[in-house]
């Protein structure tokens, strides 16, 4: 017979992320996030009940080796992390808010769900990054005076660098955060910039007048 997600572990995992709603802490977006997270929590216990996850077999952290995301492709190290951080939580609460039921799972084995990068033989690479100078060339490519999405890739390749911005936010930055008298930017959610953690930024300066 196939094994089903013990229906018990889902209300959990539905209890827990309405706590964080009430707790009114994280965004929308975030509590997305936790549930795509903890839902490997759910498929790595199945039938088995969260509070005796410390039996299953395989652990967590290789069953996170072998599993898939939606598109069939392995999990990236970071979401990997993800899923672990927010799983070791997710038992954090269910011993505080179902003391009696999470009893017999023990605390020290909660406290050590932590990811750790697997050593591997290949030589790490440096993280790769635009220098000054390359930037440079690409907002000055010579090109037509009519096509406009040249012109917009130019000023996009001087914007990020002048700005710092994630590339998010300033591919969903509206006319009306772009304050022209002041040469800024305004990373504000409610203009429907997407910021990291949905957060509001101070105006930033793009360059200067002088």
């Amino acid at each position: 017979m196939e094994k089903l997600v013990n229906r018990d572990n889902y209300r959990l995992v539905s209890d827990y992320l309405d706590s964080l709603r009430e707790a009114g802490q994280p965004s929308k977006a975030s509590i997305r996030r936790y549930e795509s997270y903890l839902r490997h929590a759910l498929l790595w216990a199945m039938d088995t009940p969260f509070s005796q996850a410390h039996t299953i077999k395989p652990g967590l952290l290789i069953y996170l080796d072998e599993a898939r995301s939606e598109k069939g492709e392995p999990l990236a190290a970071e979401t990997r992390k993800k899923v672990v951080e927010n799983t070791r939580k997710f038992f954090e609460w269910c011993k505080m808010a179902q003391a009696a039921k999470f009893c017999g799972l023990p605390s020290h084995w909660v406290q050590k769900l932590k990811f750790q990068r697997k050593n591997t033989p290949d030589v790490q690479r440096e993280p790769e990054f635009l220098l000054v100078d390359e930037v440079i060339q690409l907002a000055n490519l010579p090109g037509a005076q009519s096509d406009l999405a040249h012109w917009r890739d130019r000023a996009m390749a001087a914007r990020l660098l002048l700005t710092g911005e994630r590339a998010s936010a300033a591919v969903t930055s509206p006319i009306l955060a772009i304050d022209f008298d002041r040469l800024s930017l305004k990373q504000w959610p409610e203009l429907g910039v997407k910021t990291k953690n949905n957060k509001k930024r101070p105006p930033s300066c793009s360059t200067s007048r002088n």
